[in-house]
């Protein structure tokens, strides 16, 4: 009995060079794209973090009577911080400019 050899199976050493430089490309490709994939998850998260960190800078601080927001205020050629719901100067902050 003669076994005929299959399509996809080389039949050359020829093509078994090409098939294994065609697995050696595909492998790199795959290594270089989930670095690629890694990278740009790090990137996102990194960014995100740092986006919370910003916004949780900005919260404004609160008047120690009244709970009321502090504002800024330039009087007298001074900065002041000052509450405008129980209408106190707070903290004397130093020179205008």
């Amino acid at each position: 009995i003669i076994e005929e050899s299959s399509d996809n199976s080389p039949s050359t050493e020829e093509d078994l060079a090409d098939l294994e430089k065609t697995n050696s490309t595909l492998l790199v490709v795959l290594i270089l794209g989930t670095i690629a994939l890694f990278g740009v998850i790090g990137v996102v998260i990194f960014t995100r973090l740092k986006d919370n960190e910003s916004q949780d800078k900005g919260i404004q601080e609160v008047c120690p009577h009244c709970d009321g927001p502090i504002q800024e205020a330039v009087a007298n050629g001074g900065k002041w911080t000052w509450c405008p719901s129980c209408r106190k100067w707070l903290e004397y902050k130093g020179p205008a400019d």
